[in-house]
């Protein structure tokens, strides 16, 4: 008696394994994403129109914050 091996695990497995290879592949990028570094000359700055230690803060204006 021979043993041979059922065809539908074996299909089944190398199926599997075969889409779990392509994800992983697919997941892999180049890391040029224009926002992942940022340019030498940006400058951070930011400023706002109430100032630290305000005591006269008008609560009906609004806050305007400018980066």
């Amino acid at each position: 008696m021979t043993r041979t091996p059922r065809i539908r695990p074996v299909v089944g497995c190398t199926l599997l394994v075969v889409s779990l290879v392509a994800g992983v592949t697919a997941c892999g990028g180049s890391g040029d994403h224009p926002l992942a570094e940022k340019p030498d000359d940006a400058v951070d700055e930011i400023s706002a129109n109430a100032t630290d230690g305000d005591e006269k803060v008008d609560p009906g204006k609004s806050l305007e914050v400018t980066v």
